[in-house]
């Protein structure tokens, strides 16, 4: 004779209060106690029902299990026959704020591709094999004392003791506010696509979801910019994590700067009186054990740049520059800009980034006016001896460092051309010796040796701008 057994676990436990098949016992479900029953019965069938609402409640749990402090509501969850859970609905907020500043994050879907045999869902942790995150918005808020409301979803919660094989987000949107903006409009980075995968060799060593480093690989768009791609690796064990990546169709100007949240668009001042388009290629790197642990290597590119400072006598146009940026300062490669027959031309290095650091800067013009407009902008040092030689007319000019010797005798050539002097290679008075050139001469002013030692010197013309 053969025996079975059938085990009814379909009700919907209304007098129960719950459903009654998955409520623990001594931290168990009553099912699983069912189950161990008729352990020693070949042939088991189990009859299921009513698991919705108790799988809402489930996910919504391990939810606020890991937010304490926040609160979590899920709209709908359920099973996918062969497929995993679909989760709707996920909303996580701050009962401390008020608006729409209070909801942190709004999940429309969350899709864990996982075993749908109910029995197993209750009795052990499902094996999640991949996370499918659909048009989640994240709002982030400027706390007053500087810190983001979002920082409080870090870190994010764990279900499982192993990794998933994929983590995917799609069509995400993040919303930065700044209240003491005005008008406190957020700045939106959308579309937001993104691709997590354990590496395999990782993986396949049996490491858990605390060590496996994580491949990232997205893209997004942004008020003012087209496109970022961007890639990285994260390793929670170390800490260490590197991100790559590209901007395209930046949209450099006084709109992008205020649209930025306060604590960026302050730093971005020169978005004031510049417009344009960049394209920027980064690299950071984070390793804690590294003296400076966060090192960078950004280049950028701007093209047709137009500079509007009203401490100009006139916008300068077609402005085009390379600029490098790392730890150790910036590189300004080729920059050129015009205004009708004024050409310029600039190239150098800053070394570093604190103040009094050593700047080694040429600058090149040709047909330069030279009216009152331009002594307006100058150091007061400068225009002591502008007053002094009173220049007028256009110039063509190489500057280096030291500027304060470069425009001094960039202002006694041009007086000596209004007197219809001229000049030969070689030695002259002060020191320098005067070459021969392509397009005429050039005087070779002697320029001091700026390092660590004497960045401090109050005899150097950096130390003296402004005093």
């Amino acid at each position: 004779m053969t025996v079975g057994a059938l085990i009814l676990a379909a009700g919907e436990g209304r007098r129960f209060g719950g459903t009654k098949q998955l409520a623990e016992l001594d931290g168990r479900p009553l099912l699983e106690y069912a189950l161990a029953a008729v352990a020693g019965i070949p042939r088991r069938v189990v009859v299921l029902g009513h698991a919705a609402e108790e799988i809402r409640a489930r996910v919504e749990s391990k939810f606020a299990g890991h937010y304490q402090h926040l609160s979590v509501s899920v709209r709908k969850a359920q099973l996918i026959k062969g497929r995993g859970i679909e989760v709707r609905g996920l909303i996580i907020s701050d009962p401390k704020l008020t608006g729409p500043a209070a909801e942190l994050a709004v999940f429309d879907e969350v899709f864990l591709c996982c075993d749908t045999d109910l029995v197993k869902l209750a009795t052990c942790e499902p094996y999640i094999r991949q996370v499918v995150i659909k048009r989640p918005v994240i709002r982030a808020t400027r706390q007053s004392d500087g810190t983001w409301s979002t920082a409080q979803l870090l870190p994010l919660p764990r279900f499982s003791d192993h990794c998933a094989e994929c983590i995917t987000v799609e069509n995400a949107t993040l919303e930065l506010v700044d209240p003491a903006k005005e008008p406190a409009g957020p700045f939106l980075l959308r579309d937001i696509n993104l691709t997590m995968r354990p590496q395999a060799e990782a993986l396949a060593a049996g490491g858990g979801v605390d060590v496996v480093p994580m491949d990232i690989n997205g893209s997004l768009t942004a008020d003012h910019l087209q496109r970022m791609e961007f890639s990285g690796v994260n390793d929670p064990k170390s800490k260490c994590w590197v991100l790559r990546g590209d901007l395209t169709g930046l949209d450099l100007s006084p709109e992008l700067k205020d649209a930025l949240p306060t604590c960026f668009g302050e730093k971005c001042t020169l978005l004031d009186s510049l417009r344009g388009q960049g394209e920027v290629a980064f690299a950071l790197q984070f390793n804690p054990a590294n003296p400076t642990p966060l090192s960078f290597d950004v280049a950028a590119q701007l093209i047709r740049g137009r500079l509007d400072d009203p401490r100009l006598p006139y916008p300068i146009n077609d402005v085009r520059a390379k600029v490098r940026a790392n730890n150790d300062g910036i590189v300004i490669e080729d920059l050129t800009a015009r205004n009708n027959q004024m050409t310029l031309w600039v190239n150098g290095r800053i070394k570093g980034y604190t103040a009094g650091c050593p700047i080694d800067l040429k600058l090149q013009g040709s047909n330069l006016e030279i009216n009152r407009q331009v002594v307006d902008i100058l150091p007061p040092q400068l225009r002591t001896l502008w007053e002094k030689f009173q220049p007028a007319g256009q110039i063509d000019a190489t500057v280096s460092q030291p500027a304060d010797l470069y425009a001094k005798y960039a202002l006694v050539y041009a007086q000596a051309a209004l007197e219809g002097k001229t000049f030969q290679p070689g030695p002259t008075d002060h020191q320098s010796n005067i070459i021969s050139i392509p397009n005429g001469l050039e005087d070779q002013l002697p320029a001091p040796l700026v390092t660590s030692d004497n960045v401090n010197d109050q005899s150097l013309w950096g130390n003296q701008v402004g005093k």
